[in-house]
This record gives structure tokens, sequence and C-alpha cells, in this order.
């Protein structure tokens, strides 16, 4: 039995985490280690040089005050077992294009695997119930793909509506994305049109527009590989 950590960063109590748990109690002993209140846009940040409050649920369940990526380390403190694999979701809304960089979900995943665990990130338009539908196609589908013999992420974005038109292996899509500055006295918000993208099923937001599942794989490592040197 595999031993898997579930994370996410909508929060302990939301419902895409519940969803995701549900689904994924088949396939191993789960730990869930989440964030105590709701951390999106947190991406890889770390907690460094103050304390981490949680508090026990029972055994397997944590709360965290802490960003994603911090429940996975103390995830990985807190259990007696090692992880084989982490869950990073569901995600209320997608993370596709530039916004894997800021995404706490994806943050939490990557996270996982600098802990030399692969890990699987869901996002959907708030639709679970398309998750739940095609669950099994999409584990079928990265199992026999083979991602996880390697430490990376595997970031999976569900298209809108009740149905799909099949899954993809995407690419991450490049944006032009504007972002408008609003000042109110010494308060200042900003708002953003999202930008054009390339018109290609191969890249992971447009095929989301065409109605299919996208499936990304992300490598923890930033650099390029070393034959680049050569």
């Amino acid at each position: 039995m595999r031993n898997i950590l579930l994370v996410n960063d909508d929060g302990f109590d939301s419902e895409g985490i519940i969803v995701l748990e549900h689904l994924i109690a088949k396939l191993g002993h789960v730990f869930k280690a989440a964030p105590k209140e709701h951390m999106s846009g947190k991406g890889m940040s770390i907690t460094l040089f103050s304390s981490i409050h949680f508090e026990k649920v029972d055994e397997d369940h944590y709360k965290i005050d802490a960003t994603p990526a911090t429940c996975v380390d103390v995830g990985i403190a807190l259990s007696k077992n090692k992880f084989d694999l982490c869950f990073s979701g569901i995600n209320s809304g997608p993370n596709l294009g530039q916004d894997t960089l800021y995404s706490g979900t994806l943050g939490a995943a990557l996270e996982a695997n600098i802990n030399h665990i692969p890990a699987i990130a869901f996002s959907c338009f708030n639709n679970y119930f398309l998750v739940e539908k095609y669950f099994l196609d999409v584990m079928n589908f990265i199992e026999e793909h083979r991602f996880l013999d390697k430490v990376c992420t595997v970031n999976v974005n569900f298209p809108k509506g009740n149905e799909v038109k099949g899954i993809l292996l995407t690419k991450i899509a490049s944006r032009e994305d504007v972002y408008y500055p609003h000042i109110q006295g010494e308060v200042i918000r900003f708002s953003r049109d999202i930008g054009s993208i390339q018109k290609e099923l191969t890249y992971d937001q447009h095929a989301i527009e065409e109605g299919y599942i996208s499936i990304s794989v992300i490598l923890p490592s930033y650099t390029l590989d070393e034959s680049a040197y050569r």
C-alpha cells in the first residue's frame, strides 16, 4: 500500500481537497497536511525562522498555519511513514501557463519533488464532479505514460462544462497578461486581463479552452538539460 501525502492551497476545509481525499483513499494510506486558511498565490514560499503552529485533527489529518509548500515539509516531519506520492488540490480554478509559477497548488507539489516525492496536482473550474467522473481515466493515462517513474509534478487541469473531449499531453503556454494598478490613498490592488496564447492543442491553456483535460509534466529543476551546454 502506498503512503500518500495530501495538500492544497485553498485550505483544509475546502471542497476540492475533500473530494480529492475521497478519490485517492482507494489508492493507499492518506495523510492530509493542509493550510488552515486559504493560501492561493503563495507559489513555493516557505516559512523560515519562525514557529509554525498546527492543529492535530486526528492521526492522519493536520491543519497547519503555513504556506502550502511548508505544509509539505510539516507533513513529512509529522508523519511516521515515508511518502510514495503527493496529491495537491483540487484547486478552485485552473493552473495554466505562467500561473504555474505563482500557484500554491503547484508550489506544494514541487516542494514534494524537492523531498524526492513524485506529485500530481489537480485543478478545475469548481466542477469537481468532472474530476470524479474522469479521475480513473487520468490516473490510467499517467500510469501508461510512466510519468511517476521519475520525480516530477504532473499538472492536471480540467475544462469547463460537464464533459471532456479527451486527455492531451501538453506544454506550458506562455501569455502576455496585462496588470492594472488601482490606487486609493495608500492602498493598491491589481486586476488582470489574461493575454493571448498559442492557439495549438499542444499547449495547456488552449487544450482546456477546447474541452480537453490537459496534462503537463513539470520538473523540479529550472535548468536546461546537460546536452544544452555541449
